[in-house]
């Protein structure tokens, strides 16, 4: 359903062309829209992409940001997609830039819209294709999105994002076109395969390659996704489910796929998703040659619109547009009825569609959009100009051909070179002078470096950049220098699980890794025995499903180690399972304690649901249980003190005590229960004295008749037993 469009962006339009239309995601920092271009003929649709600079920042200077503003972070992942986008420009393959510039402190960028479905309608879960005829439709899947990567590729950009939802299968052509690159990185020419960075991982679950969640992606990353979509093809599964070998760590999913053991397709998709980056393959034309020289299935790859498209499609469009009976010579070469100059205006637009998709505009300025909009208009013209003649069955001659596509070449060239004189834009020195800065820094040469960034012009593209990269160079620098004196120290006392541990630490600079290596080379071996036995017991535990036992080994194996990629990948994968298993065990709970609720049992109810960790995904509904378990709680407590009240005052302290000592702990009557708990003893102590007293006091009355009556019997003759006594002793 379109999202609710609000009257000011309905009534305004952004960079005065740009009319919304609706609501793709609006999550307050990044809001995209469709739009409409109001200045191009036709108004095409568009996404406009808005990078919300910052709530505070709006009503300061924009000259002086604060160092973590969000103004400054939009403004940095602003240039960032710019610069990714510029160096896919003029690709067919992948969405192009149509526009960036900035307004009321939040910037935007004008994509454009690819109109089709997305491959992920393609790949149900549930389904596989898995039969042998179709097989070849996975294949053909992967070589098209092959085809894609190295492009992008080679012009220094990882996707980092690949998944069916992120691929549209274009309605007017039927390609296959990589979407959403926000996430999308550039390929540093200084990180080489198993450094560390402290990029933030950027990805979707289960397509997320062990590396890439270390935040150390690299162009294989994208090959690990795409093997992994074409292992979705083939086992209708989502990558999240498919079983991990816990003898190689490796993924294991041929079982699930109904494809003959051993078949060749299984060896090059199980060497796209290995674990360890460089066991994958290296590039995308790795995997294309491989499948090229696949040829183990019967039936021969069908035929696609793809294979046939620039070659039929072009040569009949040419010749319908721009030859006719006419043009034979009944009507004369020289252009008397204009069919020459028709031909001439519909030639311009063809080539401009069909030469590789030839592009002649400039990437435009972040502030605005205005040094294009003249030639953009005339291409647009242009291409709206083109008509369709009827199709003639005579065949045109071939000079008739040469001449029409030599005088597309002419055209294109002279439109170039109108553009080029008219709509040039200077030279940016400081980007080249910024490249230069950060080889300078990254072989060891800091000051160097500071000081060429220094040379860089303030009405610099990069200016901003590059003194947000001094900033971070200095702090990285001393951290590094610090780091090594101690790698240094704990290396001459052969303290070596110290020395991966501060090689761990160390910031992605080439010049203090190099310098690091031999030393770390050292420990690694060293420690390599005591790492594999980690690993071992993380196995063990892991099959044992306690993976927070498995995790706490793997965290010890230390950096370096020749283990310790396998590690991190493994760590990955246990934290999902323990993931998985404490969502299992929380819901266990929380029905336990429901269970415990419908028997009025709050207190047991509250011990289950305090049992749930947090960071499930119940965690937030068991804290408003709690709570309202802890109401429920204190309104039973009070009702159990206001009994044991009302038996206490009928004098059955015995029965108040009953009921006073069924009040749960934690509530507000708890501590008011016990204190009449022992108020009410001392009453039942005070009644037991007092019982015992009259007791004692009539057994001893009963015992005092008795004696008198035997005193005072008249049988009682005192003479009768007296004797005479001498107390002088005389006789």
């Amino acid at each position: 359903m379109q999202a609710f469009l609000s009257m000011t962006l309905l009534e305004k339009l952004l960079a005065g062309r740009y009319k919304i239309i609706e609501i793709v995601k609006n999550d307050g920092l990044s809001n995209t829209y469709i739009a409409e271009d109001t200045r191009k003929v036709g108004s095409p649709k568009c996404i406009v992409k808005q990078l919300v600079g910052g709530g505070d920042d709006r009503q300061k200077s924009d000259r002086s940001p604060s160092p973590q503003s969000p103004m400054r972070s939009a403004r940095r992942l602003f240039a960032k997609q710019v610069q990714i986008f510029n160096k896919l420009a003029n690709c067919d393959r992948v969405p192009q830039l149509w526009g960036a510039f900035k307004e009321n402190q939040d910037f935007y960028l004008v994509q454009e819209l690819v109109v089709g479905q997305p491959l992920s309608e393609e790949l149900l879960l549930g389904q596989p294709w898995g039969k042998p005829a179709t097989v070849w439709q996975c294949i053909e899947i992967i070589k098209e999105a092959l085809v894609i990567l190295e492009l992008i590729h080679d012009r220094g950009v990882i996707h980092c994002n690949l998944k069916p939802e992120n691929f549209i299968r274009r309605t007017r052509d039927g390609r296959l076109i990589p979407i959403n690159f926000s996430g999308a990185k550039e390929v540093l020419k200084s990180q080489t395969q198993g450094q560390l960075s402290i990029a933030v991982p950027i990805g979707t679950f289960g397509y997320v390659s062990p590396e890439q969640l270390a935040g150390n992606s690299q162009p294989n990353s994208d090959l690990y996704a795409l093997g992994l979509i074409g292992i979705q093809a083939l086992t209708g599964l989502h990558p999240s489910l498919l079983e991990i070998d816990a003898a190689t760590g490796e993924l294991s999913w041929e079982h699930h796929a109904p494809i003959p053991p051993g078949d060749e397709i299984i060896f090059i998709l199980n060497k796209m998703v290995r674990a360890h980056s460089k066991q994958r393959y290296q590039s995308a034309r790795e995997v294309l040659e491989a499948l090229e020289a696949y040829s183990h299935l019967e039936s021969p790859p069908p035929l696609t619109v793809n294979s046939i498209r620039i070659s039929e499609e072009f040569r009949e469009d040419f010749i319908e547009k721009n030859i006719t009976d006419g043009d034979n010579g009944e009507n004369g070469d020289n252009g008397e009825n204009g069919d020459n100059g028709d031909n001439y205006e519909k030639i311009l637009p063809l080539a401009l569609e069909d030469s590789d998709r030839l592009s002649l505009s400039l990437a435009p300025a972040p502030e605005g959009l205005a040094e294009n909009e003249a030639f953009l208009e005339l291409e647009n013209t242009l291409s709206s100009e083109e008509t369709i003649a009827k199709k003639k069955n005579k065949k045109p001659s071939a000079l008739k051909l040469g001449a029409g596509a030599g005088m597309a070449l002419n055209a294109v060239t002279i439109i170039a070179a109108l553009h080029s004189l008219f709509y040039s834009v200077p030279i940016d020195t400081g980007i080249n002078a910024l490249s230069q800065a950060k080889n300078q820094y990254q072989s060891g040469q800091l000051q160097e470096a500071i000081a060429l960034v220094k040379s860089i012009r303030w009405d610099s593209s990069v200016y901003e950049q590059a003194q947000l990269e001094v900033e971070r160079w200095e702090v990285e620098w001393n951290k590094a220098s610090a780091k090594f004196e101690k790698l240094e120290g704990a290396f001459q006392e052969q303290q070596w699980q110290n020395v991966l541990s501060y090689a761990g630490q160390l910031p992605s600079i080439s010049y203090w890794q190099n310098k690091s290596e031999p030393m770390v080379q050292k420990a690694a071996r060293e420690m390599a025995p005591a790492a594999r036995e980690l690993l071992q017991q993380a196995h063990q535990q892991a099959d044992n499903k306690n993976f927070a036992a498995a995790i706490g080994f793997l965290e010890k194996i230390p950096f370096g180690t020749p283990v310790y990629e396998t590690a991190r990948s493994q760590m990955a994968l246990y934290e999902e399972q323990l993931k998985l298993q404490r969502e299992v065990e929380a819901h266990r709970l929380l029905q336990k304690a429901y269970d415990r609720a419908v028997a009025k049992d709050f207190t047991g109810a509250l011990k289950f649901l305090q049992d749930i960790p947090q960071g499930t995904s119940t965690y937030e509904q068991v804290q408003a249980k709690i709570s309202e378990y802890t109401k429920k709680q204190n309104i039973k407590a009070n009702r159990l003190l206001q009994s044991a009240y009302d038996r206490a005052i009928a004098g059955d302290y015995s029965g108040a005590i009953s009921l006073l000592r069924k009040i749960p702990s934690g509530t507000s009557a708890y501590p008011i229960g016990q204190a009449k708990i022992a108020e009410y003893n001392q009453v039942l102590y005070r009644a037991r004295r007092a019982r015992q007293t009259r007791r004692t006091r009539r057994t001893r009355r009963r015992r005092g008749r008795r004696v008198s009556s035997a005193i005072f019997s008249p049988s009682f003759n005192p003479g009768d037993m007296l004797q005479e006594t001498n107390p002088s002793g005389l006789s």
